[in-house]
């Protein structure tokens, strides 16, 4: 389960992925936060990667081979916010 923290216009949510006690900081614009992408998490040492909050673009795709639409999403260009 997430935590979201508020201070002001800024939201602070954590808890967004497994073994990982950082958190990715976003603003609020009315009813609406805007959390940046690109955003690091952290380490995985399982996978032996890093964790990075990235935004998506939905978009539609439709799958020839079964006959079925599906939503992927494409990663938006972003800049790395480095800590």
């Amino acid at each position: 389960m997430a935590k979201v923290g508020f201070s002001g216009d800024k939201v602070y949510l954590s808890n967004i992925y497994a073994n990982t006690s950082s958190c990715v900081v976003g603003t609020r614009q009315g009813n609406t936060v805007n959390f940046p992408s690109g955003q690091y998490l952290g380490a995985n040492s399982y996978y032996k990667s890093h964790l990075y909050f990235m935004g998506v673009t939905p978009c539609t795709v439709y799958d020839p081979v079964y006959e079925e639409t599906y939503t992927d999403g494409t990663i938006k260009n972003t800049k790395l916010i480095k800590h």
